[in-house]
């Protein structure tokens, strides 16, 4: 491990949080990690979509195909749009908390607002709980996919296999 330059001077900075060496090997241990955050995530994302259609219009209170049609959309976009917008952020804390730190955070998060799902009884509750799924999934694959190219040893750079 070496300690991280500072983005201004390009001098160790003392008090950055430590990076790995890109030389050292990821161990599969922690690539089945990573990977098993980034499957959750995507599961979470796809376990809901069939069923949407079907919750929209028991709480919507309509079987109208325009509205459960435009709900589905706007609730599916508030999910990625939350991913879209708090990535950076999450970025960011991972540099300053660590990436191990904000993927546990993500994933606690992540199965929290997913269990709260099984609870709504408000349409605007399943957008907020939508919006939290998506602000937390953008701390679990944006960290692991950095983690990964972190670790990934220099002699294979620009190189597919």
């Amino acid at each position: 491990m070496s300690k991280s330059p500072n983005r201004r001077t390009g001098k160790l900075d003392p008090e950055a949080p430590p990076v790995l060496d890109r030389a050292e090997p990821l161990s599969r241990t922690v690539l089945f990690a990573l990977l098993f955050g980034v499957f959750t995530v995507a599961l979470g994302y796809g376990f809901v979509l069939p069923i949407l259609p079907f919750l929209i219009e028991q709480l919507a209170g309509t079987a109208d195909p325009a509205v459960v049609s435009r709900h589905t959309g706007l609730v599916t976009g508030t999910y990625v749009t939350a991913l879209f917008l708090f990535a950076p952020f999450w970025g960011w804390l991972s540099d300053r908390w660590g990436r191990r730190r904000v993927r546990v955070l993500g994933l606690a998060g992540f199965g929290s607002s997913l269990a709260t799902f099984t609870i709504f009884d408000d349409l605007y509750l399943l957008y907020l709980g939508r919006l939290l799924d998506g602000l937390f999934a953008a701390a679990i694959t944006p960290a692991a996919l950095a983690f990964i190219g972190t670790v990934r040893p220099r002699t294979s750079g620009g190189r597919s296999a």
